[in-house]
């Protein structure tokens, strides 16, 4: 009787544990979605993976009203929503969702507060501040949220100390704003304060710390610095703002963009050549994959400028 009773009780462990482990490798677990700015044919676009052929979702169409873009060039989405860089229609646009419910856009044409001129450039950071990269401003605009509220910039055109050029993109972790000065061919790194900590890298060439219009740049789980060297056509790293472990790697027609997703892989498109997006887990780039085509349909893209990824 006593040995039946372990035997059930035994039977029943292995039971439950083979179910455990069954819904933790089939249905529990987060999948990435993958959202792509697809620049030209004015929408954005979203997918599950990179195994298809076709997208999950597709929303906007070329104009200036609700549902619309001209231009986009960048989004990120933090708290379950969606925020798009519309950047010739000279605002902010954020949505609830890939149907475009809840609307509601920031900025027009200017340089005052409120007012953008072709922003290219969006990042917003764990406490939920938004940074935008105003490009034909020459500045870095945080504010606190989609209404404004506590809007700050800082810079001016040029080469010096809190000057740009034409910056394109940024990003923050705990300590420092960095920023791809796409015009004066440098990284630049600065303490959150946007007074302090002044420090750049880079010069205009080819070689070892050099860039050709640098336009996107992002950070690992590492601290890592990711730099789209545009017109160099690839992707750098470094190590840090000094330009030490210096590494590209090319074959990715023109990045526009780089951002590094959930596990660290590596997202990028080829903005003007190849009209595609790829995934990559390293600066040989292991295991890559590739996603699209030209054109205004399915499964392609007519210049892609941004892709960012999240788990869900």
């Amino acid at each position: 009787m006593k040995l039946n009773k372990v035997y059930l009780s035994v039977k029943i462990v292995v039971v439950v544990t083979l179910l455990l482990l069954n819904n933790c490798s089939s249905g529990s677990k987060p999948k990435k979605i993958v959202y792509v700015i697809d620049t030209s044919n004015d929408r954005i676009i979203s997918f599950s993976n990179f195994s298809g052929t076709t997208f999950s979702s597709s929303f906007g169409s070329a104009g200036s009203g609700v549902g619309q873009f001209s231009l986009p060039l960048d989004l990120e989405i933090f708290g379950g929503k969606i925020y798009i860089l519309d950047s010739a229609n000279h605002r902010l646009v954020r949505m609830d969702n890939m149907s475009g419910d809840g609307w509601t856009t920031l900025g027009t044409f200017g340089s005052g507060v409120g007012q953008f001129n072709s922003p290219t450039g969006l990042h917003i950071d764990s406490l939920g501040l938004i940074y935008i990269a105003d490009r034909l401003n020459h500045r870095i605009v945080r504010m606190n949220d989609i209404t404004g509220a506590g809007w700050g910039s800082i810079g001016s055109i040029g080469s010096g100390v809190f000057q740009f050029n034409s910056p394109s993109d940024i990003v923050t972790n705990t300590n420092y704003l960095y920023a791809a000065d796409g015009g004066n061919d440098r990284v630049v790194r600065m303490n959150l304060d946007g007074a302090t900590g002044w420090f750049t890298s880079g010069s205009t060439g080819s070689s070892t710390n050099q860039y050709n219009e640098p336009l996107g740049i992002d950070l690992d789980s590492s601290g890592r610095i990711y730099i789209a060297d545009f017109f160099n056509s690839r992707i750098v790293r470094i190590d840090n703002i000094i330009g030490d472990g210096f590494v590209s790697v090319n074959g990715l027609g023109q990045p526009r963009n780089v951002h590094i997703g959930p596990s660290n892989q590596i997202y990028t498109s080829a903005y003007n050549a190849g009209q595609k997006v790829f995934r990559f887990d390293d600066m040989i780039k292991s295991n890559l994959v590739e996603f699209g085509e030209s054109g205004t349909g399915d499964g392609q893209f007519t210049n892609p400028a941004s892709v960012f990824v999240i788990k869900k």
